[in-house]
């Protein structure tokens, strides 16, 4: 489910929509701020004696253990009940280099119906935020969390503006035992995995070609806008061509064709030319 950002109402997306298409960032390792929310005297809740600021930390840190074994960089706001202020987390975000950051929230407030929710909050939202926040919600919800939807908050939000990279803001709710009580433990290794997984999902391109064997690809256009790289993508598609969009600086690139021979990625280009496309071969 997704906030029509046009207008406020809520919506159900069709089935092609549910993933904004992920794209490249070339040659660098992908790089997340994981914030574990609150921290020191702002608890958050209080859930039958247990804080909700220390299942947060447990939280960043398992998801972030998961990353890093994956090949990611992850930095943290916090490793321990020490919290970073906001302005601190801010200047880290635009800072540090990295593509992406993610406050994680375990909290029954998010919890819909006596039913246990999960929503994302984005604030500027760009291509990777909204993919980040699609990607991640759609993991959780296989585990049986409602899909609250991404949610782009207006006004009075002054601690999370200004960001220069991609923010997502993650609230989870919590299950409930036999008893009727939450328990923050049910499905938890499962919630750690598909968080992990919906910002993997966000950045699959990138991951797939660092894995790859893969020498040469076809660019057949840059752009600024990212619409009009989705618009040729789509084009593409429709004539039977495999495509990515890569983010390359401040442009958005979209590629053709994976090669490990030059030959046959000389024979493909010939073969887009024809075309009538502009083309260049990459050696990635």
């Amino acid at each position: 489910m997704i906030i029509d950002m046009t207008n406020g109402n809520i919506g159900q997306s069709c089935g092609c929509c549910n993933y904004v298409s992920a794209f490249q960032l070339t040659n660098k390792k992908v790089k997340v701020i994981l914030d574990a929310a609150h921290g020191g005297k702002d608890i958050g809740e209080n859930v039958g004696g247990i804080l909700e600021k220390d299942k947060n930390l447990e939280y960043a840190l398992a998801v972030g253990d998961i990353l890093t074994k994956s090949g990611y960089d992850v930095v943290y706001t916090r490793i321990n009940d020490v919290p970073m202020t906001e302005d601190a987390k801010r200047e880290l975000a635009n800072t540090s280099g990295a593509d992406l950051f993610v406050s994680l929230h375990r909290t029954t407030n998010a919890n819909h119906l006596m039913n246990p929710g999960v929503e994302a909050i984005v604030y500027e939202p760009d291509v990777t935020e909204m993919n980040a926040a699609l990607n991640i919600t759609k993991e959780i919800e296989k585990l049986g969390f409602l899909n609250l939807g991404v949610i782009q908050a207006k006004g009075g939000q002054a601690d999370y503006v200004n960001y220069l990279i991609p923010q997502v803001y993650l609230l989870v709710g919590l299950l409930k035992d036999p008893n009727g009580k939450y328990d923050y433990e049910i499905k938890i290794k499962e919630l750690e995995q598909a968080t992990a997984q919906g910002i993997m999902d966000t950045f699959k391109l990138q991951a797939q070609s660092l894995k790859s064997n893969y020498q040469y690809k076809v660019q057949v256009g840059s752009f600024r806008i990212y619409d009009d790289a989705q618009a040729l993508q789509s084009k593409l598609i429709i004539n039977g061509y495999k495509t990515d969009i890569i983010k390359e600086g401040q442009n958005y690139a979209v590629h053709c064709g994976d090669f490990n021979d030059l030959d046959k990625a000389v024979t493909f280009e010939q073969r887009l030319k024809r075309a009538k496309y502009h083309t260049l071969i990459l050696e990635i």
